[in-house]
């Protein structure tokens, strides 16, 4: 496979509140390109704000807390953190802290 390279702004105002694919196999959704099967995603909550991902059968997804505080399937998270995740098909995460951001893997 030929080396290649790819950037790209993601404003905050698209990860605000949500969940925002940045990086995927197929540039999905105007992501970037990643020559593996792994879905990234990118969000900022605010302090009681949710954001949801269902998984596919046999998917696993990893989460890296950059700041603030998460609440993953009940499992509390702080600045740092990151969490591997299986055996699960949903994924809720609830702020705990203004602006909160982290980084979500859907992986195979």
């Amino acid at each position: 496979m030929t080396p290649s390279y790819e950037q790209k702004l993601f404003p905050q105002n698209e990860k605000n509140n949500k969940l925002r694919l940045v990086a995927s196999r197929g540039g999905d959704d105007g992501s970037v390109h990643i020559n593996q099967d792994v879905k990234l995603y990118a969000a900022i909550l605010r302090n009681g704000e949710e954001a949801k991902l269902d998984l596919a059968n046999g998917r696993y997804a990893w989460i890296q807390l950059i700041s603030g505080s998460l609440e993953l399937n009940g499992t509390q998270l702080a600045t740092g953190d990151g969490a591997a995740i299986s055996e699960e098909t949903t994924l809720k995460m609830r702020s705990l802290s203004d602006d909160t951001e982290f980084l979500l893997f859907d992986l195979n």
